[in-house]
């Protein structure tokens, strides 16, 4: 299925930052000076995801949030990154279906590896901020994972380890409203010491290095995506990924539909660039906090009118189970079934009908072999969190139909 979504390989930096000429060393001999209620409301927001995420950590749908925030976040990076690739291909990347789309399922699967790998505190913990991290970035943003691999740059057990991978040059021609290309070794520097030092809030250190990767643009493209994984990392390092993170991708993607920013006029962004940023991820991460909380609402909903459903008769332990499985894949077939339960073909095929009976799934596609169902309540709760997440009018109402063949 193609899409009506425009390509965003760039976009004005202005719509970013308010003012991108008042950027300065964070590092300089001038100290970065915010107002006390900025910094509580950042670190209200902290607190806030700090909650949610450790009890999320003994919640039964742990699983089935944090696979929902990764799915969002890597069709965000997609979004970002000009792909036009339907939400399905990051919902179910695994999936045999839908068929003779391996290339498409391929890209959809690189983005979904990038969100994992740079959210893992272990990995994260390990790494270098250095300059070479961000060629690494930009090389995992260009190509997959297995070519990664392929071509030695990832060595078993040393995943961390940035310096194998080929150096990116950095830009020599000017770059709309970036920071002139003679400056940008010594802004480098500066960033990548801001980016390591402990004693900031977390929310400030990761906003205010995307701000100023933004600002720049070290490289002739790719930046936008190489700022959003350099928050990741810092996030990661700091422990803050690990049952959810706090979403990049869905933050930047609000500030391309809203380039005047709705807290500009309240925060200290009106004259301060750096204020605005840490003003707006406090507010977008408290934002976050907020939908995700309802979304798992919607989750226990559907999971618990299932419950009653197949309460009204005798169905097997593994149609029980399945009935779980589905709200973190929302999309099944019987060879799954039989590979994951271990049940036959046959038995596999009785368990689905019993699925399509009490309207839990419903077909996908009309094949007579490798047929395919799909959970339709969850996703539309995919449905709605994309059509929330991307700007007004990149989706069309053509997503909300289930004839995908």
């Amino acid at each position: 299925m193609q899409s009506d979504i425009p390509t965003l390989n760039s976009y004005a930096l202005e719509m970013e930052t308010g003012d991108a000429g008042k950027v300065r060393p964070l590092c300089g001999d001038v100290p970065l000076v915010l107002s006390p209620s900025l910094l509580a409301l950042a670190a209200e927001a902290e607190c806030e995801f700090v909650r949610y995420d450790e009890r999320l950590e003994t919640s039964p749908y742990r699983e089935c949030i944090s696979l929902f925030q990764k799915r969002c976040e890597a069709f965000a990076l997609a979004a970002l990154c000009g792909s036009d690739l339907s939400f399905l291909h990051f919902i179910a990347p695994e999936s045999s279906w839908p068929r003779g789309e391996d290339a498409t399922k391929a890209t959809a699967r690189k983005f979904i590896d990038l969100v994992d790998k740079y959210h893992d505190p272990s990995w994260a913990g390990k790494s270098h901020l250095d300059r070479s991290t961000l060629s690494m970035m930009h090389f995992d943003i260009m190509h997959s994972p297995q070519e990664a691999k392929d071509e030695g740059l990832v060595v078993e057990g040393d995943a961390a380890d940035s310096s194998r991978y080929p150096f990116v040059p950095e830009r020599s021609d000017p770059l709309g409203s970036a920071l002139p290309a003679s400056e940008i070794g010594f802004y480098l520097k500066d960033l990548l010491a801001f980016a390591v030092k402990p004693w900031y809030l977390t929310q400030m250190q990761s906003c205010l290095s995307h701000l100023q990767l933004h600002y720049i643009s070290p490289f002739n493209n790719l930046n936008g995506l190489v700022g959003a994984l350099f928050s990741y990392i810092i996030y990661a390092r700091r422990s803050f990924s690990k049952n959810i993170f706090v979403s990049v991708g869905e933050v930047t993607l609000d500030r391309v539909d809203n380039p005047l920013d709705a807290y500009k006029a309240r925060g200290e962004g009106a004259v301060e660039p750096y204020g605005l940023w840490v003003y707006h991820a406090a507010k977008s991460l408290m934002r976050q906090m907020e939908k995700l909380r309802l979304f798992e609402q919607r989750f226990v909903r559907v999971h618990d009118e299932w419950a009653d459903s197949l309460s009204s008769r005798r169905v097997s332990p593994v149609c029980l189970q399945l009935a779980w499985d589905l709200l973190s894949l929302p999309i099944v077939d019987s060879a799954l079934i039989q590979h994951r339960y271990g049940r036959t073909a046959p038995a596999a095929n009785a368990i689905i009908q019993t699925l399509v009976d009490h309207g839990l799934v419903q077909p996908a596609n009309s094949n007579k072999r490798y047929r395919s169902f799909i959970s339709k309540a969850v996703v539309d709760i995919y449905y709605d969190a994309f059509s929330a997440m991307l700007p007004k009018g990149w989706m069309s109402s053509d997503f909300k139909k289930l004839d995908f063949e």
